[in-house]
């Protein structure tokens, strides 16, 4: 669990035109763009459709894979009147942080050679334009609905992420790493309240890993083949490297450098379940980072709360809650460092850090960012408002990451009560 930095850099870059008004970066006054989720958050290719382009002689044309499909969602808000606008566009990673003056036709036109499916390309990178109607905002968080769509990966698509990320691939043993290594597909969003005299806009950016799956059985039937062996080509990237098949129980995987190449297993979102509400003598604040570290993530197979719940409490309370996560939510799985001294890469296991960004309507979370590396678990308090009313609600949301791209959320909305409880 040291790392980290990866998860933040998993995060959604965020950009904002106009003031930044709102008081608190957990306060959601605004138009706010929480997190994208994607499903599957990871697209799993093989290497085979290269066997097709690069016409290897002795390996069978085949498809690399059947087209894949992943549902995007775009979790934003804006409590502000005013109907909403969204834009979205794929673009190559190299084409920097968005994609506004993107032109997927010059893509087109210079990719070798000219794609078969040209309508499923452009149906890929063309823009997609989202108008919501708000006549009402019922919603205290003014959350924005109906901001989902999907996107078709078929091998073309994953030809031009490759070719403008990883300037394509070719048999010679060191572009091995490029297959290895993950690319990835650019999403880029605007979304828009021009009703609004500030904060009209907002940019956002999340990245779509592309990964091989190293137990394809091609794979290893083109290294054998035309490079004298999978297990020679393997101890060029890796010294002492091999292919191994993945244990029956995953969880007996050891944390470390390892010289075990292991298929691939795709990346599944967080799984958050729902809460647990706790008591009093469960406060976070009141116990020592490593009580709290003993079980950094629950799992279990159920949850009190929902993902999205409803309760009552005192004004002025501290609500106490423990996101829960199923079962196995918590994944191991494999990335590759690089040892300047000896010029070399290693294969190591890792297992997933989630973090939890806390968003409110008001109140005062503990945190705007929970995470075990630094806070022992991903327990967490809420102070309520003293000057709300009877029958007044409050919300918060819960955002859940891993370093991998993996998103999940859920909301709490509490209904004040005629209690008031002062500190």
């Amino acid at each position: 669990m040291k790392y980290f930095n990866i998860i933040l850099l998993a995060i959604s870059s965020i950009l904002l035109n106009g003031c930044m008004d709102f008081d608190k970066p957990e306060e959601i006054k605004d138009l706010r763009i929480l997190g994208v989720k994607v499903e599957p958050p990871e697209i799993l290719t093989s290497f085979t459709h290269y066997s097709n382009r690069l016409d290897i002689e002795g390996v069978p044309v085949l498809n690399f894979f059947e087209e894949s499909s992943a549902q995007v969602e775009v979790i934003a808000f804006d409590p502000r009147e005013g109907d909403i606008k969204l834009t979205t566009q794929m673009c190559p990673t190299s084409n920097g942080r968005v994609c506004e003056e993107f032109d997927y036709g010059d893509l087109l036109a210079d990719f070798e050679p000219q794609p078969e499916n040209q309508e499923g390309l452009e149906a890929f990178f063309a823009p997609r334009i989202f108008q919501i109607k708000r006549p009402v905002i019922d919603d205290q968080l003014g959350e924005i609905p109906d901001l989902s769509f999907e996107l078709f990966f078929d091998r073309h698509v994953i030809d031009t992420i490759y070719d403008t990320t990883q300037d394509g691939l070719t048999l010679e043993p060191v572009d091995y790493l490029d297959v290895l290594l993950q690319s990835y597909a650019n999403l880029s969003l605007r979304i828009e309240n021009n009703t609004q005299e500030e904060v009209t806009s907002e940019l956002a950016r999340k990245l779509i890993p592309i990964a091989v799956d190293t137990d394809n059985f091609l794979l290893r039937s083109i290294l054998e083949t035309q490079l004298d062996g999978a297990q020679s080509v393997i101890n060029l990237v890796f010294p002492n490297g091999q292919f191994c098949d993945v244990p029956t129980d995953r969880s007996t995987i050891e944390e470390g450098e390892t010289t075990c190449l292991y298929p691939r297993v795709q990346n599944q979102n967080p799984q958050l379940i729902g809460f647990e509400q706790l008591e009093e003598e469960d406060d976070p604040r009141e116990k020592s980072f490593e009580e709290k570290n003993e079980q950094p993530v629950f799992q279990a197979e159920t949850a009190t709360l929902p993902r999205t719940a409803s309760i009552e409490a005192a004004r002025g309370e501290t609500i106490i809650l423990r996101p829960v996560f199923a079962d196995g939510a918590i994944e191991n799985y494999q990335t590759f460092t690089f040892d300047p001294n000896t010029n070399q890469l290693s294969i190591v296991n890792r297992f997933e850090d989630f973090a939890a960004s806390l968003y409110v309507s008001g109140g005062s979370p503990e945190s705007d960012l929970m995470a075990p590396q630094f806070d022992g678990n991903l327990d967490f308090t809420w102070l309520l408002r003293e000057d709300a009313e009877p029958g007044d609600t409050e919300s918060l949301v819960v955002v859940v990451r891993d370093q991998r791209g993996g998103l999940d959320y859920g909301r709490i909305t509490v209904t004040y009560t005629d209690e008031v409880i002062s500190e």
